[in-house]
């Protein structure tokens, strides 16, 4: 549902999100992007497609399946911001993904710029100084969401930052108590702490 965003900016409101979850309705995104503009704002937008992550814990990939672990694919996060990208140049809405993590979405939001459209994004501390090999044998603390990528992901994510298609980096900082990460890693709760390393 989209929420009075005219009444919100005269509040003083510049940008809106739902947060950790992404907008999977395509007709309710562009809802958003159009009625945001009216009025100059920003939509920000957890880029991950809801179906494909759903169950997911880790980064597909051959580290997930000697693991035995689900798996959210760096395609979920990829036909996101390609989606929303088509609708911001649709609506002329500004638009922000606000954490991505894989190269695919660094070159469609590159491309994007390229273009002309009003978009930009942010990357996490932890995606462009770890990758999926932290888990290990299963090491809940690396666990986030998004989830930690390839190091040819991560590669990307750092030349991301330096040709300035990345706008922001963000801690993402999430840190979980201690009984929400001493569970088994596909029941334990995302999350790693941030602050520190981004500070």
């Amino acid at each position: 549902e989209l929420t009075e965003m005219g009444m919100l900016a005269e509040a003083g409101a510049l940008a809106f999100t739902d947060g950790i979850y992404a907008v999977g309705d395509s007709l309710v995104m562009r809802r958003a992007l159009s009625y945001a503009s009216t009025f100059g704002l920003l939509i920000v937008q957890h880029p991950e497609e809801p179906a494909l992550a759903r169950g997911g814990t880790m980064n597909e990939g051959e580290v997930a399946t000697r693991l035995g672990l689900s798996t959210i694919p760096a395609m979920a996060e990829v036909m996101m911001v390609e989606r929303d990208l088509r609708l911001a140049e649709l609506t002329g809405g500004r638009y922000h993904a606000a954490c991505i993590s894989t190269a695919e979405a660094a070159d469609a939001i590159r491309r994007a710029k390229t273009r002309g459209l009003h978009v930009s994004c942010g990357a996490a501390v932890h995606h462009f100084a770890l990758n999926e090999l932290e888990i290990g044998e299963y090491r809940t603390f690396a666990k986030t969401t998004p989830p930690l990528r390839s190091e040819e992901d991560r590669v990307a994510i750092v030349e991301a930052l330096a040709d300035g298609t990345i706008d922001v980096i963000v801690s993402d900082h999430s840190p979980q108590d201690q009984e929400s990460k001493r569970l088994p890693f596909a029941t334990a709760e995302p999350g790693i702490a941030g602050l520190q390393t981004l500070l």
